[in-house]
């Protein structure tokens, strides 16, 4: 009996060591982003909240067009996850509180869509290539969601959602390029790079990411959303910076709004700073991190704009 029992606590514990490493292939996400979250900040402004959801899933067995990403990239070993999201990002004014539309500093927009995406993950880089689908305007919801909060909390309602901007379908294609740069045992750098061509924007954006303190590769570590990978994991706990410049061609949150005296076309800001500063916890089942972003104006007569953003994850 006693030889019994000690067989089964031995695969008790194999089993559960064995889950440890790579029996978790599948996460979810929860990220919330508001400018209330900056404290001292004059909130409801420009990015003014976002609501993001994610599910993504280690793939086991690559088929074709996986093994094709992989001789595409002259990748001889990698990982794949694909993610799916959902999300809804609001827009609004600084000057939000004018009584007149056509003194509104930028449009009211609101941004409901789907994305599906695919990463490519090695020992030396991450691609993830993927494709979000939704709409701009009143069908986003955005002006409903913000109004239903500021109804509750303070009995006031942002009159300017009815001018905001119309409904319009959106697509765009994206893809995303990690690659390590200088790295040591509490400390590296990582070169990141971002574009998306599409009806609802097009960019890119590129700089780099400098990481302190406890961290796993980047093949496996929350920054880089790669956890799920299977590779050998230790909790994560650590800092991280990222300066970046984005350059922007379009952005549909910004189109012409019926009766606006903004000349859009003129007054985009086509060259911005982006900079960042987070801090991560990450375990084997759940991790989180809170980050600050400080942004240049969309508009060149908008100034410098911030808010924080809440992340929790939750893997099985």
């Amino acid at each position: 009996m006693k030889k019994l029992l000690g067989i089964f606590i031995i695969i008790i514990v194999s089993t559960m060591l064995s889950m440890a490493t790579d029996g978790i292939k599948s996460e979810f996400q929860i990220r919330i982003d508001n400018d209330f979250f900056v404290p001292f900040g004059n909130t409801d402004k420009y990015y003014t909240f976002g609501q993001k959801f994610f599910y993504r899933r280690r793939i086991e067995n690559a088929n074709r067009f996986f093994s094709g990403l992989d001789r595409l990239f002259k990748a001889e070993r990698s990982i794949k996850i694909i993610e799916f999201e959902l999300g809804q990002e609001a827009y609004t004014p600084g000057n939000s509180n004018k009584t007149e539309f056509n003194q509104y500093d930028r449009p009211f927009a609101g941004w409901l869509y789907f994305g599906s995406y695919i990463s490519t993950i090695t020992d030396n880089n991450i691609i993830k290539l993927g494709v979000e689908v939704g709409i701009v305007g009143p069908s986003s919801f955005a002006g409903k969601v913000q109004n239903y909060f500021h109804e509750k909390i303070s009995n006031e309602a942002l009159k300017g959602w009815m001018y905001q901007v119309q409904n319009r379908v959106g697509i765009n294609f994206k893809a995303t390029y990690y690659k390590p740069g200088f790295s040591k045992k509490y400390v590296d750098f990582t070169f990141e790079n971002n574009i998306a061509i599409g009806s609802e924007e097009a960019y890119y954006q590129g700089g780099a990411k400098m990481r302190i303190g406890r961290f796993n590769p980047i093949s496996n570590s929350i920054t880089y959303n790669t956890s799920i990978s299977g590779n050998k994991f230790k909790t994560e706990f650590f800092i991280d910076f990222s300066s970046n410049v984005k350059l922007v061609a379009y952005n549909a949150t910004l189109q012409q709004s019926e009766g606006s005296v903004l000349n859009l076309n003129k007054d985009v800001n086509n060259l911005l700073a982006v900079y960042s500063a987070s801090i991560n916890y990450n375990s084997r089942h759940f991790g989180a991190n809170v980050s600050y972003f400080l942004k240049g104006g969309d508009l060149i007569s908008l100034g410098p704009h911030r808010y924080g953003s809440v992340n929790l994850f939750f893997r099985c």
